[in-house]
């Protein structure tokens, strides 16, 4: 396994290792400890991550995402807490393309460290935001019940507001909506009112035009979105990034085209 492990670990020749990956997909159980290794050793170096041309922690995270490996949760959730500078360097883009959905891939239950990921002031906003991806993708695949989500959700617009998150805010807001927001819209309407979030990221008018609808058909219409659910297959997630196409060059070549 180890060998197989070390054949990708570097993209040297732009090619997506389908056939090593579904090696290790076969061998799953022999795999997991040794995926699991990889992200230990990113979560205590990560300048490791400095190479461009490593994708090894990639591999790993997704694989592990796939394999619902609750062990990952509290790397991931250390990992996503690093100072933006680090966080970016890992993951860019990878970070709002999937850190949510990776999260609630391998949730452990421990629901007061994905709140401590979403309330950490120190942490990047976008990684607080993929905390809050996280929570909402959990309710849509039945880990956490709706009415627990949208709880926490007011607590954080109420009692745990705090004004100068403002891109933060927004986000707040757009998991509300996901959530179907009847129970907080006063709550949101305030912040507007506060001018406490940025109205770019989502506008009131939208907040409004899911109310027009039921509980269960906003919901329903979401919920067979990819961005709504887990990780399932390593190949559809990672097989068009631009890293596997021969024309591409520099850090870009690390991601996914947006809609490629």
């Amino acid at each position: 396994m180890q060998h197989l492990l070390d054949s990708i670990k570097y993209n040297k020749d732009r090619r997506f290792p389908r056939e090593e990956l579904e090696e290790i997909i076969s061998r799953k159980e022999e795999a997991i400890p040794h995926l699991l290794e990889i992200m230990r050793e990113l979560q205590a170096h990560p300048q490791l991550a400095e190479d461009p041309a490593r994708l090894d922690f990639m591999y790993s995270a997704y694989l592990l995402s796939q394999f619902r490996v609750t062990a990952l949760f509290p790397i991931l959730v250390e990992l996503f807490s690093l100072p933006e500078e680090l966080l970016d360097m890992i993951f860019d883009d990878i970070l709002t393309d999937a850190g949510g959905r990776m999260l609630a891939s391998v949730y452990d239950g421990d629901l007061s460290l994905l709140k401590r990921l979403i309330e950490n002031g120190e942490a990047s906003e976008y990684a607080r935001g993929q905390g809050l991806r996280a929570l909402t993708i959990l309710v849509y695949e039945g880990q956490i019940l709706r009415e627990t989500a949208i709880s926490y959700v007011k607590e954080l617009l109420t009692s745990k507001r705090v004004d100068s998150d403002y891109y933060f805010y927004a986000e707040i807001v757009c998991d509300a909506v996901d959530l179907y927001p009847e129970e907080v819209y006063a709550d949101i309407e305030k912040l507007y009112e506060d001018e406490a979030l940025d109205p770019y990221v989502i506008l009131l008018d939208e907040v409004k035009a899911t109310l027009q609808m039921s509980q269960a058909e906003a919901m329903q219409r979401k919920s067979t979105q990819e961005s709504y659910q887990y990780i399932n297959d390593i190949h559809a997630e990672m097989e068009n990034w631009v890293c596997f196409q021969p024309e591409s060059s520099g850090k870009i070549e690390m991601l996914r085209e947006i809609g490629g």
